[in-house]
Formats: C-alpha cells, sequence, structure tokens
C-alpha cells in the first residue's frame, strides 16, 4: 500500500506487481532508518491478544480492511415517511461519520447539508440513540424509537426523521450476541432463569459463532485492542457484552473450566492497561465493571461443584481488585432485588 495524498490515506491503487516485487526485494534497506524492536514490551503485547487467530481477525475486521475510530454512515434506504430514505441521484448518501458539535456533515450531490437530532417546527430534538449492541451496525435517529403516548404531530416528525447505519466495509464484524436468551417454549420460570444466568445465551453464541472457546476470548481481546489502540467505541460496546455475558453465565461455570480461568487472566491483563482516569471514570458513572464482577465472584463463591483451581484464582483476582482499586464486592447491586420478570425476555 502506499500512501494518497489527496485522500490522506493509505490505499493500494495503482500499485504494479513490479512496484510490489523491487519494495519486496528491498526491505533490508530499511534497517538503517527503523529503530529497534521494543522487546520489553513483546510480553505485555503477547498477553493481550494470546488468543487472536489469524482467522479470527480476517473474520472480525471490516471488508475495507482498515479499523478506524470513526466509521463512514450511510443513509437507510427504508426510511418511513415522505420519503427521506429514498435514494438520490441512484446511489446511498454517504455521510462522513465525523460526530463532532452535536452534528454531522452529510454530502448529497454537490453539496454539504448538516445532519443534526434538531426537528423542523416544535424545536425538539432526538438523540439518535444506537439500535443494537455496538458491532459498527449502529442506527442513528430510530425511527419508531418514540413513546406509544405521543400525540400525531410529534410522531409524524419522528417518522420523517432519516435513518443511518455504517457502511459494511468500514465496519468491524463481530459476532452478534443472541437476543433470545432462552429456549423456545421455556414456561416462565425458566425465562427468569435464563435471564438471570446467561449460560443458554453463552453456549448459543459459542455454537454458532466458535469452534473453541480461545476463538471467544480471541474476539474479546480483539474488541478490547481495537478500542484501546484505534479508540473504535462499537469495540469498547462489544467488548463490555462479551464480558457481562461471561460473568453471569454461573451454570457454564462447571462445564468450561478452562474457558473461565483464561477470561480471568485476559481480564486481568487488559484492566492493567486502562488509565487510572477511565477506570475512575467507569466506576463514578455506570458501575459497569464493579456491578458486573460482583456477579462472577459471588457466582465462584456460591459454586459448591466449580474446580477449586477456578474458584481460588477468581477470588485472588477479587482481591487484588479491591487492594488497588478499593472496590467492595461485599454489597448486592440493587439491580438484583426482587423484580417483576417480563415474560417476553429475549
Amino acid at each position: 500500500m502506499k500512501w494518497d495524498h489527496k485522500t490522506e490515506d493509505l490505499t493500494d491503487e495503482g500499485i504494479s506487481t513490479e512496484m510490489v516485487e523491487r519494495i519486496r526485494a528491498g526491505l533490508k534497506d530499511l534497517d538503517q532508518g527503523l529503530g529497534p524492536y521494543p522487546y520489553d514490551t513483546l510480553k505485555k503485547w503477547v498477553s493481550l491478544s494470546n488468543h487472536i487467530s489469524q482467522d479470527l481477525v480476517t473474520r472480525i475486521q471490516p471488508l475495507s480492511g482498515k479499523v478506524t475510530s470513526v466509521s463512514q454512515i450511510v443513509q437507510e434506504t427504508s426510511a418511513v415517511g415522505s420519503g427521506e430514505g429514498e435514494r438520490e441521484g441512484g446511489r446511498e448518501r454517504e455521510v462522513t461519520g465525523e460526530r463532532e458539535g452535536g452534528g454531522e456533515r452529510e454530502e448529497s450531490g454537490g453539496g454539504e447539508r448538516e445532519v443534526t437530532g434538531e426537528m423542523e417546527g416544535g424545536g425538539e430534538k432526538e438523540e439518535g440513540e444506537r439500535e443494537g449492541r455496538g458491532y459498527g451496525g449502529g442506527r442513528f435517529a430510530g425511527v419508531g424509537d418514540f413513546e406509544p403516548s405521543v400525540d400525531s404531530t410529534s410522531q409524524k416528525r419522528r417518522t420523517d426523521l432519516p435513518l443511518f447505519k455504517s457502511k459494511p466495509e468500514t465496519a468491524l464484524r463481530f459476532s452478534e450476541v443472541p437476543r433470545q436468551r432462552h429456549p423456545v417454549g421455556a414456561s416462565p420460570s425458566e425465562i427468569s432463569h435464563h435471564c438471570m444466568d446467561l449460560s443458554y445465551t453463552l453456549q448459543s453464541l459459542m455454537t454458532s459463532n466458535h469452534t473453541h472457546y480461545r476463538d471467544l476470548l480471541g474476539e474479546l481481546q480483539l474488541a478490547f485492542l481495537c478500542f484501546f489502540l484505534a479508540h473504535v467505541y462499537d469495540a469498547f460496546e462489544h467488548w463490555k457484552e462479551l464480558v457481562r455475558l461471561l460473568c453471569m453465565s454461573e451454570s457454564a461455570l462447571s462445564d468450561q473450566t478452562e474457558l473461565f480461568t483464561n477470561f480471568i487472566t485476559v481480564l486481568h491483563f487488559q484492566l492493567k492497561e486502562i488509565p487510572d482516569d477511565f477506570f475512575v471514570d467507569i466506576v463514578s458513572r455506570s458501575n459497569f465493571l464493579t456491578t458486573t464482577l460482583q456477579v462472577f465472584f459471588a457466582c465462584l463463591e456460591q459454586g459448591s461443584s466449580l474446580d477449586s483451581r477456578l474458584v481460588k484464582k477468581g477470588l485472588q483476582f477479587r482481591d487484588n481488585l479491591t487492594k488497588q482499586y478499593n472496590w467492595d464486592f461485599s454489597s448486592e447491586p440493587d439491580e438484583y432485588a426482587p423484580t417483576i420478570v417480563d415474560t417476553d425476555c429475549s
């Protein structure tokens, strides 16, 4: 690939076979201009990527082969309302993906127009909240995201809003965690069980997407690296979802000992790389890690039939986090208080 000064990006267009062979033949000539390999960080890199295989990278990476912090998005052609979603000039309208200052710039024909969440008329704003779990397939300014009680005028405004989705060739193709959390025909008590113990969902994910538990851990590592190094927020959302799924799969702890033993190791090295200020931000705003890990550690403590090595490693991990970050894993989270279970949980 070569640098394109016009697009300020790497491209393989205009590169002949002869040029490729000439560059390959002269690779050793580049050594004099390169610095030494940082072997002191090699061990750290291995601990963050040891479950990632070439096949996994090929399957998950964007079709373009490039991972970028901001995905390009296009307007969907199936928007309802006054025809906002139809193609213009026989093609989808492309949005540059820059999301700064509360708006986006949309390219349409020869000009640009700014796309914001602000509606005409009443001056209301729609946040454009994403639909899904953030695998690069996010949707914005969702049609049908209104409350049933709103009046028809407000409803019409919202259905006239355009829908956006990430361009497939620029989006990371992570495995989609099944939304169906319980077997078809499950009783209300079984639905309640599967909504609290996500082992069924974990098994469904592994059956449909992974041939070995290492592939699931590799996807967890790849999602973390895409966020940590490339600042891809969708990757962070997927990482959180996988962590939550693994931490809340209580029944699977006894059947997948190797998976969870290695999961603890993977998470240990990942948390060591997160800056302290970012870590504090998570604790103060959403408590995602403390709440999720609290469930995991409780399952380890209460599991009488679990492998003793797994339990010992998990509780050592808990003690290390408590000492390093002063987290409290002893009190029960409010979200696990008695509640009404929706029998349509999916």
